[in-house]
C-alpha cells in the first residue's frame, strides 16, 4: 500500500475530467469503426444550413437498409444511436420522437 494513504495524505488515484477526455481523444485513433457507422459516413454527412434533415437513428438505419439491401447488417437502433452520439461534428437534439440528428445525403460523384 502507498505510504501516502497510510499517513493520511490526500493523494489522488483517479483521472479528472480533462485527463479522461484527453485519453479518450488519444485512444480514438485506435478504435475500430463499426460497419454501420462506416456505411453512415459513406452515405451521410452532417447537415449544413438548410440542406439537412432531422432524422432519428431508426430513420437513418432504414435509409441505409434501402440503399444497401441485404449486404447491410442492421445493428440495434440503440447501439447505432450510441455510435452517432459519439460523432462530435453531428448536431443532435432531443425531440418528442427521441434523439434526432441533423444530416444530409452525401453527394455521390
Amino acid at each position: 500500500m502507498n505510504d501516502s494513504v497510510i499517513d493520511g495524505d490526500s493523494a489522488r488515484y483517479w483521472f479528472d475530467d480533462a485527463e479522461t477526455e484527453q485519453m479518450m481523444r488519444h485512444n480514438r485513433q485506435f478504435q475500430q469503426v463499426p460497419s454501420a457507422l462506416q456505411h453512415f459516413l459513406e452515405y451521410f454527412e452532417p447537415g449544413m444550413d438548410d440542406n439537412g434533415r432531422w432524422l432519428t437513428a431508426a430513420a437513418i438505419l432504414q435509409e441505409l437498409r434501402q440503399s444497401l439491401g441485404s449486404v447491410f447488417q442492421v445493428p440495434s437502433v440503440i447501439t447505432f444511436g450510441r455510435q452517432l452520439h459519439g460523432l462530435e461534428s453531428l448536431q443532435r437534439h432531443r425531440s418528442r420522437n427521441g434523439e434526432v440528428y441533423y444530416v444530409q445525403t452525401r453527394d455521390k460523384d
